[in-house]
């Protein structure tokens, strides 16, 4: 089972486009599993509640990170998804070839990205995919720590010097960039949140990355002396 974990907000139509476009290409959509997350203040929660095809979970509002969390609290697959809502899932098949890079670092805490398009080298990872070990072993699907910008700059990072990333330049999930009414409002607030985020990932590069190779080590072990 494949889990996409979805914090979604003011765009119940790009949620829809998301999960046509992940049902779509999945060579076996009853091995996905959506979640998405919404807000009690969400003005469109009864539109989202309508698609029957995603599990949703209805919480005070809350930061994508924390809805990111939530979601994979309630994943029942091996493979969990960092999605964000205004995505598209452009490759046939897409489900398959996840599957089998993961099955080829089976017993290992995996991540895998795949292209975005945002850059011209691709190198950028707003979205990703972990293995359960990976998850359990980190407690996480994103860390806490962060409001907002550079949780998946970490996540990268951690994974690269845990020798635990692989690039899939052939599963292309690309963003639409999009503002409404909810952004333009938060735009004088965002300089502070970037700030946050360039504190907290200095913080982790320092302190907690060591650490949090040090889980993914030990995670591994306790699967090998289990199986």
């Amino acid at each position: 089972m494949i889990s996409i974990c979805v914090p979604a907000i003011r765009k119940p139509q790009s949620l829809k486009h998301l999960v046509d476009s992940i049902f779509e290409t999945a060579a076996d959509p009853q091995d996905v599993e959506v979640i998405a997350c919404i807000n009690t203040d969400e003005p469109y929660k009864d539109v989202y509640l309508m698609d029957k095809r995603v599990a949703y979970i209805v919480v005070e509002p809350t930061t994508a990170i924390e809805g990111w969390n939530l979601c994979a609290e309630m994943a029942s697959g091996d493979i969990i998804m960092a999605c964000g809502h205004t995505e598209t899932f452009l490759t046939d098949g897409w489900d398959i070839l996840l599957s089998s890079e993961f099955e080829e670092h089976k017993g290992q805490c995996w991540m895998v990205a795949p292209s975005t398009g945002r850059r011209k080298d691709d190198t950028g990872t707003p979205h990703y995919f972990i293995n359960r070990e990976m998850y359990e072993a980190l407690g996480y699907l994103g860390s806490p720590i962060f409001y907002h910008w550079h949780m998946d700059t970490y996540m990268r990072e951690l994974a690269e010097a845990a020798q635990r990333f692989s690039r899939r330049p052939d599963i292309i999930v690309r963003a639409k960039k999009e503002t409404d009414d909810n952004e333009v409002r938060r735009l004088p607030r965002q300089p502070r949140i970037h700030a946050q985020g360039e504190h907290a990932l200095q913080y982790a590069r320092k302190h907690l990355m060591h650490l949090e190779i040090m889980k993914i080590r030990n995670k591994e072990l306790e699967t090998m002396w289990t199986e």
